[in-house]
């Protein structure tokens, strides 16, 4: 029998038999049901799922809303299917809910707000209890690298096995932010400076601990997220931290320290300080750029007089982009 007459066959089978017909092994991929998991929301607008994304956790949740099961692949999976996941042969016809959370490794936990404990109770929990949880904090410190992750926003979807093979995309957001931040002594013209001092500094914001299945932080807590990588030399402070999710619209402090004294030096919402910076003009909104530029550095020129609790920042540069100061900061 010719190889086309086998497929068309078993096309009509599938369709003859009706729900669930699709539960056997499908080699062809006519009665598949398929997330396909796309990454481009940067500022390259190219996909990066396959570089970056090494793990893909679904949440599938029934009609009412209550969970099922989660369906987890990994990255020599995602791969070898072309960053897919299959879930036709777990699901039968009917209406569901996916919720997509990218990247998960021990820096962050899948948690029922009702019991605030991991894991999910099939068909008591809903999506709005979902939560995740960033788990490297210390006492409200967050000093490590953290793993990348990446939120993808819930699907709602009918699924028919006699429709034949469908495909759904998700697009995903990364949540995690890298910023590497210097502070350069300003050169004074007659040749002085202050002289060589220490310092340190962190991002303090408030709720990011948690976030809801809409991608909105929803903690209590304070955290301050300190440098994972800093050194000192030759007149320049230079480190490297994470930070979750940046919000227009909710402040978020960046702070400049004495080493020594700890005592708070200068401060400027981060925020409001990125949202000076040149965005492209294909970019909608403040949101979508915080969104997609996940990758900063900023170089802070500064004065002081030679003493420990002495920094005047007079002069930033964000990716390339630079800005003077006038009275901004604390």
């Amino acid at each position: 029998m010719q190889p086309f007459r086998i497929k068309y066959l078993l096309w009509a089978l599938c369709l003859s038999l009706g729900p669930g017909a699709c539960s056997f092994s499908d080699p062809l991929g006519e009665c598949g049901l398929d997330l396909h998991f796309k990454y481009d929301y940067n500022m390259a607008c190219a996909d990066a799922a396959p570089a970056e994304v090494d793990r893909i956790d679904v949440l599938v949740f029934d009609a009412g809303g209550k969970y099922l099961f989660t369906k987890t692949a990994g990255k020599a999976a995602l791969l070898e299917n072309d960053y897919r996941v299959s879930l036709f042969e777990e699901l039968p016809r009917g209406s569901y809910t996916l919720l997509t959370w990218g990247g998960l490794s021990e820096d962050f936990r899948l948690l029922d707000t009702r019991s605030g404990q991991p894991g999910f109770t099939p068909g008591q929990t809903t999506v709005d209890e979902v939560r995740l949880s960033l788990q490297s904090i210390a006492i409200g410190n967050c000093d490590t690298q953290l793993h990348p992750v990446w939120y993808g926003q819930p699907l709602t979807i009918d699924y028919d096995p006699r429709r034949g093979e469908q495909t759904y995309t998700v697009n995903l957001i990364k949540n995690t932010n890298r910023f590497g931040i210097a502070l350069e002594e300003e050169k004074i013209s007659s040749g002085g400076t202050g002289g060589l001092l220490a310092y340190t500094f962190e991002v303090i914001s408030t709720g990011y601990e948690l976030y809801d299945a809409q991608n909105q932080p929803v903690g209590d807590r304070e955290i301050y997220y300190l440098p994972y990588r800093i050194s000192t030399d030759a007149g320049q402070t230079q480190g490297e931290l994470n930070t979750m999710r940046l919000l227009d619209g909710r402040p978020q402090l960046l702070v400049v320290r004495s080493a020594q004294s700890h005592k708070k030096l200068w401060s400027v919402d981060l925020i409001g300080l990125l949202a000076r910076s040149p965005q492209p003009s294909w970019v909608t909104s403040l949101q979508e750029f915080l969104d997609r530029q996940n990758d900063w550095n900023l170089i802070f020129t500064y004065r002081n007089d030679g003493t420990i609790d002495s920094f005047v920042a007079v002069q930033v540069n964000i990716n390339g982009w630079i800005m003077r100061f006038d009275n901004v900061g604390v």
